[in-house]
């Protein structure tokens, strides 16, 4: 026991007088330069440039809308209608009358707030429209169309 006791009190006395390894290193001071004033100008006039480049792109798309409305609206309006006119057909010499073709009503998905129709397979609501008429308005059972020139038929569902 004697030699253990030895040992342990010559390890722990070579262990005060000298510490193992090296005296940690300090820490490492990096030396940066100043920024350079060019870098915050530069950012600046990218931001800048980024900004102005926004700003055509949404202008230039608003006016393209506004420009399709506004063709689409004079399309409609320049359309011509069609007219009920009385011809003869030259076997019977006969009067014939042509009958104007209206959109057919295919469904109504009636909401009190947001009723919508299925006319000539599209879906519409109110205001849109369908061919040369506009969608006046929507009840449960029946769809009111509105010509360019103010006139206005009502068709059913059950009608068609």
């Amino acid at each position: 026991m004697s030699l253990i006791n030895d040992a342990l009190k010559q390890a722990k006395q070579s262990q005060s007088k000298t510490p193992p390894g090296a005296p940690p290193l300090p820490p490492l001071e990096i030396k940066r330069p100043p920024p350079s004033p060019w870098t915050l100008v530069v950012a600046i006039a990218f931001f800048a440039l980024s900004l102005v480049i926004l700003a055509i792109i949404s202008i230039s798309k608003h006016k393209t809308v506004s420009t399709s409305v506004m063709t689409n609206a004079t399309v409609i309006a320049k359309k011509e209608l069609p007219q009920i006119t009385a011809t003869s057909n030259p076997e019977t010499n006969a009067p014939v009358e042509v009958v104007e073709e209206f959109p057919k009503v295919q469904g109504i998905i009636y909401d009190a707030v947001h009723p919508m129709a299925i006319v000539d397979r599209k879906t519409v609501r109110v205001g849109d429209s369908a061919g040369i008429y506009k969608i006046s308005a929507i009840s449960r059972t029946t769809v009111t169309f509105q010509r360019v020139d103010g006139s206005i038929k009502e068709i059913s569902i059950s009608a068609q």
